[in-house]
């Protein structure tokens, strides 16, 4: 029942990147709200 090394691997590198960009986008919309934000008041 146990994973092959790679495959765990693959899997863990995949998620991590998602995860990164996941969060940079977040990050650069929320940016971009608060610059819409402060341009609008």
């Amino acid at each position: 029942m146990r994973q092959e090394p790679g495959d765990n691997m693959e899997s863990t590198a995949q998620k991590s990147c998602w995860s990164v960009t996941f969060k940079a986008l977040a990050g650069f919309a929320g940016a971009m709200a608060l610059a819409y934000l402060f341009g609008a008041f």
